[in-house]
């Protein structure tokens, strides 16, 4: 029996892709800054994971700091090595929000920057891209995943979606 749970667990592999200081217990974190398990570029990275090898992958605060185009191209290898049923959640600033509280005066230009473009604590931390549901939905099912769950409303756009 503990046998087969053991076989269970090794078969339910779980991505924390740009994990920066944020490691999960039960993911394989990884990011470029030694904070993680892995210490390597998440787009690096995933070319090395065999197809269909993995059961959900978490992409939360990291897809924004790459190129789109290269998050395209992340997408569509997360694609490539999920599981069929597996879960890919994707959590990203979402820039209408910051941009309704902006021009409702409940937050000031600082707060607003500070939201589309983060803090630059270093190269790694700034966004080089900003998403709302119209750039980030499409993407994602360009890549090839399904039945998208979309969160909003609380400054952050979630999506969950599957592999199917």
């Amino acid at each position: 029996m503990e046998k087969d749970n053991a076989e269970n667990m090794e078969n339910d592999i779980k991505l924390n892709l740009g994990s920066g200081e944020t490691n999960l217990g039960g993911y394989i974190n990884v990011d470029i800054r030694p904070v993680a398990n892995i210490c390597m570029d998440m787009r690096e990275y995933v070319k090395t994971v065999e197809n269909s090898s993995i059961e959900r992958i978490l992409l939360s605060h990291s897809l924004e700091h790459i190129p789109k185009t290269d998050a395209e191209i992340l997408l569509q290898e997360c694609h490539r090595i999920m599981k069929l049923g597996g879960i890919l959640e994707i959590i990203c600033p979402d820039a209408k929000w910051a941009m309704r509280k902006y021009l409702a005066e409940e937050i000031d230009w600082a707060h607003c920057q500070h939201w589309l473009h983060s803090l630059w604590r270093d190269e790694s931390d700034r966004h080089l891209w900003i998403s709302d549901d119209t750039s980030l939905l499409p993407m994602i099912t360009q890549a090839g995943f399904k039945n998208l769950q979309v969160y909003t409303g609380d400054g952050n756009i979630a999506v969950h979606s599957t592999k199917t």
